[in-house]
């Protein structure tokens, strides 16, 4: 079982800031989380069931438009900014 200076360097590692009237609730409740993550490892299930399988991501599915020629016909460059009225 978790002493109390040991949940305490928990919640400083998760920096969470716990008083002394909840560390006996946090310490209950961390001790339960551990006894019920510790259970899993019994169960009899297939292996890499818990292994998420990823989606081929969003870019590999959308069809990709089709490549054309972005520059313009006459090759002149068209200035960003005009200049400003002088003073």
């Amino acid at each position: 079982m978790a002493t109390t200076e040991e949940v305490k360097k928990l919640a400083a590692l998760a920096r969470i800031s716990v008083s002394d009237e909840e560390l006996p609730n946090l310490r209950k409740s961390s001790m339960r989380f551990l006894h019920t993550s510790g259970n899993l490892e019994t169960l009899n299930l297939p292996k890499g069931f818990f292994r998420r399988r990823a989606d081929p991501p969003l870019a590999e599915k959308r069809q990709k438009p089709p490549l054309r020629n972005v520059f313009r016909e006459d090759g002149e460059p068209t200035p960003l900014l005009a200049p400003g009225p002088r003073k």
